[in-house]
């Protein structure tokens, strides 16, 4: 079947848009022999919808950053467990907010169990390790002078 598609320009005629296949349509462009039913365009406006949902439910983008959180391995150590969203996904930090003794400040990697990042330097927003899609980490702050530890959730 040949399919061959015309330009009908628009006429400034009083009445009725032209009939093709039983049914009145506009005047613009129509393809001869190639008519999608109404009910067609729904359901491939249905599957493109849904396709569309598929792939970006897939994808594994972050959609927001956990706000901080305050894991206290005691008064004398103390810090901020949060994320923020970078190229599209979630980095987490650990921001010492009380260093007042031998501190250690650890972003804990539960998958692989061991320490992601880990650090005695009281300097904020430290760490910066990617909290994808599959990763489960948490910050843990401990106290070498009492052995004493605090652990943030697992995000």
């Amino acid at each position: 079947m040949l399919l061959v598609a015309r330009w009908a320009p628009a006429r400034k005629a009083i009445g009725r848009a032209p009939r093709i296949l039983g049914v009145w349509r506009p005047l613009g462009l129509q393809i001869e022999g190639a008519e999608m039913p109404r009910r067609g365009f729904v359901r491939v406006g249905v599957l493109a919808v849904g396709a569309s949902a598929m792939v970006l439910a897939a994808s594994g983008v972050a959609s927001a950053s956990v706000a901080p959180v305050k894991v206290a391995a005691d008064a004398a150590c103390q810090a901020l467990e949060f994320t923020r969203i970078e190229s599209g996904h979630d980095h987490m930090y650990v921001d010492p907010t009380v260093d007042q003794s031998s501190c250690l400040y650890v972003i804990w990697d539960n998958n692989a169990g061991r320490a992601a990042y880990s650090s005695m330097s009281p300097a904020g927003n430290q760490g910066d390790v990617y909290d994808g899609p599959g990763q489960n980490l948490q910050v843990e702050v401990l106290d070498e002078a009492n052995g004493l530890t605090g652990w943030g959730p697992a995000n």
